[in-house]
């Protein structure tokens, strides 16, 4: 039984016609007609036909995680260059987006990148060490350079670790902060105790009442702040001057 198709003339055999085809149109005709129904149905319902697409493309990537995660791993070693220069150009557009993003994801997800983090430390503890030695013997005169210029900022800071570190060699108690030594210069009012003089005509250095050599702690309360050379004059000795 033949019969001729309405759009583009052709014969159809009907016992013959397939999937798509009918008594009125031809199997190729009968697709295009699909095509653009389905066309004019995304146009008049664009967002429901949007919302449910995100939805089988979100069903999808969760039901065949390991299959995509090792197509996408395979074509980034096929095309590394390729992939770098792309994201190269993404990150130089899109920069202060990039920026924000990565600021929110950090902000929500603190433990789960510190925990990351810690378990990629474990893992490659000894391709870390190597890398860190390899930076360290290249860029030595760097290094040191930016800490002697951040030593020279943070003279309080330097000095608290320092104290910190001689009161835990010592098996001695305490440690203070830099508020904590900044509130008590503010206390004695900028001035040395022992000489009454005041900065910046002199530096304020940290002084343990009853020195660490003699049990002293390293507690704020045992710290009073003189100058350089009132501090050497006190040496060892227990005196708490009087502000």
């Amino acid at each position: 039984m033949e019969n001729i198709c309405k759009h583009c003339g052709s014969i159809i055999v009907i016992k013959n016609y397939g999937k798509w085809g009918n008594k009125t149109y031809c199997s190729n005709c009968a697709k295009l007609r699909m095509r653009k129904w389905r066309e004019k149905q995304r146009k008049e319902n664009k967002e429901e036909y949007l919302y449910n697409k995100r939805e089988k493309e979100k069903i999808y990537r969760h039901k065949n995680k390991e299959v995509i995660r090792n197509i996408q791993r395979k074509y980034r070693k096929n095309n590394k260059e390729k992939v770098n220069t792309l994201a190269r150009n993404f990150y130089n557009e899109n920069k202060e987006k990039k920026a924000l993003s990565g600021k929110i994801y950090r902000d929500s997800n603190k433990e789960k990148i510190a925990e990351r983090n810690r378990l990629y430390e474990i893992k490659a503890a000894d391709k870390i060490r190597s890398r860190k030695l390899l930076y360290y013997r290249d860029n030595i005169e760097k290094i040191n350079e930016t800490a002697r210029l951040w030593r020279s900022k943070n003279k309080d800071k330097c000095c608290m670790y320092s104290h910190n570190r001689r009161v835990k060699l010592a098996s001695n108690e305490g440690s203070y902060t830099i508020k904590e030594w900044n509130d008590l210069k503010k206390k004695y009012n900028y001035t040395c105790p022992s000489c009454k003089k005041s900065e910046p005509e002199i530096t304020l250095t940290v002084d343990h009442i009853k020195a660490v050599s003699n049990q002293g702690s390293n507690y704020i309360e045992n710290i009073q702040p003189l100058c350089l050379s009132c501090n050497i004059s006190k040496g060892v000795k227990t005196i708490k001057f009087r502000r």
